[in-house]
């Protein structure tokens, strides 16, 4: 069977960004404060440049949801936080209905086009097309 599992360094990423997007209006420094940490430390965590991102650390996501009220855990989940209305969970539930009864092959491919979306849009922080996701399925 086939799993699609999205590793735990890319869901701490991409919930702080959420995190720093919804709860401090995109301000990152606004976040850092409330964490009492530096303000460079949690650009490090979420800048787009692969070479300069440092992932967040066990201790430090449980520090992060501690000190912001977050449950613990929650960083390390995809879908903690995501399902916000319910189009959302239209969304996630029709994904999970095609992926359900997809063959392996499909499933396969599925999996491949999340990877590849989510490294595209990290990458190019919101300014990513489908021909960045095309080009990273292709491997370019």
């Amino acid at each position: 069977m086939v799993q699609c599992v999205m590793d735990v360094k890319t869901a701490r990423l991409l919930n702080l960004r959420n995190i720093v997007e919804t709860d401090f209006g995109g301000n990152a420094g606004k976040c850092a404060d409330a964490l009492g940490i530096k303000r460079p430390q949690i650009h490090r965590w979420i800048t787009s440049n692969d070479k300069a991102r440092q992932g967040i650390s066990e201790e430090s996501a449980r520090a992060i949801e501690a000190k912001l009220g977050k449950s613990h855990g929650s960083l390390d989940s995809l879908l903690d936080g995501v399902v916000t209305s319910e189009n959302d969970a239209k969304v996630v539930a029709e994904f999970a209905w095609i992926f359900s009864n997809a063959t392996d092959e499909g499933r396969t491919f599925l999996c491949n086009a999340i990877k590849a979306a989510a490294k595209a849009f990290l990458r190019e922080d919101r300014r990513t097309t489908t021909l960045h996701v095309v080009h990273e399925l292709r491997g370019k």
